[in-house]
């Protein structure tokens, strides 16, 4: 494999048309790959993005982990309510670029259930969904309800 300085950039460009493009010299180095996957590291080693990061395709991996270490956390507030999950409403839909069923909720609709579990505004933005966020409604939810049923068991026994 062949490679060359574009002078313009600074940039490596490696391949043919379907080139991968390294813009390195500078803090907002990027890494642009045309028609052709890329690899880095093995093993063990990982890719660290430090700030946000948008993928306009599908991102796959063997599990996905969100930072969730209390010594980087203040203001811990613990749930007190029950969030109205009942009125979630879950859905099959395919994204318009793509034919392939996909099981989840339209973002304005979850929203109004859990606020702070959307980003972005309806007709406005592209809105994206924290479904962590949603999951801690829900186990809150559950837990409730199994308080719930604990309460009625006792009930019923007395009878």
């Amino acid at each position: 494999m062949s490679g060359n300085i574009d002078s313009t950039t600074g940039g490596i460009i490696i391949g043919g048309n379907n080139a991968t493009f390294v813009n390195v010299g500078n803090t907002n180095s990027t890494i642009t790959v045309y028609g052709n996957p890329i690899t880095i590291g093995t093993g063990s080693t990982s890719v660290v993005v430090p700030g946000s990061m948008a993928v306009s395709g599908q991102l796959g991996a063997a599990g996905f982990y969100s930072t969730s270490d209390y010594t980087l956390k203040e203001n811990i507030t613990y749930i007190n309510s029950v969030y109205d999950i009942e009125k979630l409403k879950p859905c099959t839909f395919n994204f318009k670029n793509s034919s392939e069923t996909k099981l989840g909720f339209l973002a304005h609709e979850v929203q109004e259930v859990i606020p702070n579990s959307v980003i972005g505004e309806k007709d406005k933005t592209i809105q994206s969904i924290d479904y962590n966020a949603v999951l801690a409604a829900c186990v809150k939810t559950i837990q409730e309800l199994i308080e719930r049923v604990k309460v009625l068991e006792k009930v019923l026994e007395n009878k």
